[in-house]
């Protein structure tokens, strides 16, 4: 079962309610239907978690040696994604009159792996534009990153050296 359909399941277990959206963030007509989604179902919108992020052996290389289609991709939807759900997200927190934002960064936007160079410069400027999104919304409202460390899941796993996994 999908991850997105067992979340929901957990929650709705838990006399909470949930919806699970299927969604590609670079599309911004998708993102777009998220919010006009949510709206419907939930009457509003006041909380938006951005977590997502791309990943993949061809991203496994130094600015030198990473190409620029790479790099494209990985900011198409590791910067991208969670600048247009911000942007869209925005105005139906106004409409509510307050809201929060989380967006997931990474511990790689303070310190680098090497032949992490593209993956830690989209989490460092999700950082900048979570505090860009603070000063300019605060009070209604409010931003914050969220930078975790090195999180042992399937993708990332077989993505990495023995010596990185040790991190």
């Amino acid at each position: 079962m999908d991850i997105g359909k067992r979340t929901v399941e957990i929650i709705e277990k838990n006399q909470g309610r949930a919806k699970h959206i299927k969604a590609d963030v670079t599309d911004t007509q998708a993102v777009k239907k998220i919010i006009q989604t949510v709206k419907k179902e939930y009457g509003g919108v006041q909380c938006l978690v951005n977590c997502v992020a791309r990943y993949g052996k061809g991203m496994a290389k130094s600015v030198g040696e990473i190409t620029e289609e790479e790099l494209c991709k990985t900011l198409a939807v590791n910067l991208n994604g969670y600048f247009k759900m911000c942007k869209y997200v925005i105005p139906a927190m106004f409409k509510v009159g307050k809201g929060t934002i989380i967006n997931i960064s990474s511990i790689e936007a303070f310190t680098c792996l090497p032949n992490f160079s593209v993956y830690s410069v989209s989490k460092a400027a999700i950082c900048v534009l979570t505090r860009s999104i603070a000063v300019d919304y605060a009070p209604a409202i409010r931003a914050n990153s969220v930078c975790p460390g090195f999180v042992r899941i399937a993708n990332s796993e077989n993505q990495r050296t023995p010596e990185q996994l040790k991190i």
